[in-house]
């Protein structure tokens, strides 16, 4: 029969150890992610060594060795990813990049499977070790829970009471509800301008820009991001306000305030008290996935964004094909133009590509995967994926304009890519600048009489200005164009460097 003396430690040692590799990985996406995501993971990682360590410990007949085997194989499964990425992926020896998984994973999986044969052939009682690492275990996942549980508080109200009085004007005009068009709001996540492409990816994009412009689209070819990455870019275009106002306040927002301004966006609030539906689509990234306001969300990803941070992390990471990328994408494609009959209705979709990962050739063909420290730099990958892109957004624009053909269609990307630099975009050049801010902007309006209001260097600040001015008769001023460029360095975006000279 167990007893508290011979089971708690190994038991404490498998409980605490299993959990707390997600834990980590939770405390340091916090500001990220919902917090809801992280009970499956820690369910299935509990259940999941839980159970083998009681079959391994019914094998052996011994609690010590059976926690002990228990914790090597959660250390062998959870941080593969860690070493690899960290430590061994990209290295060369000579002319040989032995940086890859075909060569360390044998190596990882040897070392780890002789320490697995020593527990097994020691004749140890091993106690005093399984009580060290059951108590270190406790006092792991103790930190966590605390660091997790203190910077896990809602979206901070200081922020959301500053900016509701910087758009509290911005009521909605009663005006005689005439049949108010469909509004699709698609975002393609790191789409990079025209001339982007041409001076520093050698690709001319004229043949696209043409078959927008051919179904009557007009494209703003002078538009530049208002804000250098997507938290704060969504933020600003679908509140119609910049986010520089962030680095005055006291306290630093982190992500998750920013990102509540997406999900919860004063565009859909004032469509929604004129009648209109909301419906968002599940991007998979965390800002975007879910709304509140939301009438509808559609569902096109079963793996989440920490989900697959998770798995990035794992053993599993050598034999992920991101074929959830692939099917998600598509059906975002596919079911944009079919998401609900009903009108008037307000349709914001952000489409994470052509942004790595890179999972298609131009031709819809998977594509290999690079893991590089800075997942922009395959320009050739870049390119093939943006084909592709090109071809579906065309596809899913026909189906919207020959259903409806008197709706509102803006296509923009949130920013532009970045292999002129690191991914963080720290001490950017300005090379990197233009490519990160040069974007692409396309409307597409029933009524002509207001395309004849855009012009070539409209901003996604001012892109529903526009639209509550000329379609609902709101008094709202468009705001001077400007481009704040803000790197991804951490839990504070303080930084907010007006580069609109350089973009000139």
């Amino acid at each position: 029969m167990l007893t508290p003396n011979n089971m708690f430690y190994p038991l404490s040692l498998v409980i605490f150890f299993s959990v707390y590799p997600i834990m980590v990985i939770g405390v340091h996406n916090i500001e990220e992610m919902i917090l809801t995501d992280i009970f499956f993971p820690l369910f299935l990682s509990l259940v999941s060594y839980v159970a083998t360590f009681f079959l391994i410990d019914k094998i052996l007949k011994n609690r010590n060795k059976s926690a002990l085997i228990t914790a090597v194989l959660i250390i062998f499964f959870f941080y593969y990813g860690h070493i690899f990425y960290e430590y061994i992926s990209g290295k060369h020896l000579f002319e040989i990049t032995i940086g890859r998984h075909r060569f360390f994973l044998p190596v990882w999986t040897i070392f780890f499977s002789l320490i697995i044969f020593y527990l097994y052939r020691s004749q140890k009682d091993f106690t005093n070790l399984v009580k060290f690492f059951s108590s270190l275990s406790i006092f792991l996942v103790v930190t966590s829970l605390a660091t997790f549980f203190l910077n896990s508080e809602e979206t901070n109200s200081q922020f959301q009471k500053k900016f509701d009085t910087k758009t509290s004007s911005y009521s909605s005009t009663k005006v005689e509800k005439l049949r108010y068009p469909d509004i699709y709001y698609i975002i393609l996540d790191g789409y990079a301008s025209k001339d982007t492409l041409f001076d520093i990816y050698k690709f001319d994009n004229s043949y696209f820009y043409k078959s927008l412009m051919e179904k009557g689209f007009y494209i703003a070819e002078d538009a530049k991001a208002n804000h250098s990455f997507t938290y704060l870019s969504l933020s600003s275009s679908l509140n119609m306000a910049y986010m520089n106002w962030l680095a005055d306040h006291k306290k630093p927002a982190n992500f998750k305030d920013i990102g509540n301004y997406i999900g919860n966006n004063l565009v859909a609030k004032k469509l929604k008290q004129l009648g209109y539906k909301y419906i968002n689509f599940d991007s998979s990234y965390n800002p975007s996935r879910k709304s509140s306001i939301a009438d509808k969300t559609i569902t096109c990803n079963n793996i989440n964004e920490l989900d697959r941070t998770i798995l990035k992390t794992t053993l599993i990471s050598p034999f992920l094909l991101y074929g959830d990328i692939r099917e998600g994408l598509l059906c975002q494609f596919e079911k944009l133009s079919d998401v609900d009959p009903s009108s008037p209705k307000f349709v914001f979709n952000h489409i994470i590509a052509p942004h790595p990962p890179f999972v298609f050739k131009s031709n819809g063909d998977a594509a290999s995967i690079n893991r590089g420290l800075n997942p922009w730099a395959d320009k050739d990958a870049y390119i093939e994926q943006l084909k592709f892109i090109n071809s579906k957004l065309i596809e899913s624009v026909d189906s919207i304009i020959s259903k409806s053909p008197g709706s509102i269609v803006i296509v923009q990307s949130d920013h532009g890519p970045a292999s002129s630099g690191t991914e963080e975009m720290l001490n950017p050049s300005d090379t990197l600048i233009k490519e990160r801010m040069g974007i692409l902007s396309a409307f597409y309006f029933g009524n002509k009489e207001i395309t004849s209001k855009l012009y070539k260097s409209i901003s996604p600040v001012n892109s529903f200005r526009l639209i509550f001015s000329e379609i609902f008769n709101e008094k709202i001023d468009l705001l001077d164009d400007k481009s704040y460029f803000t790197p991804i360095d951490g839990k504070a975006p303080k930084i907010f460097d007006d580069v609109t000279h350089i973009l000139r």
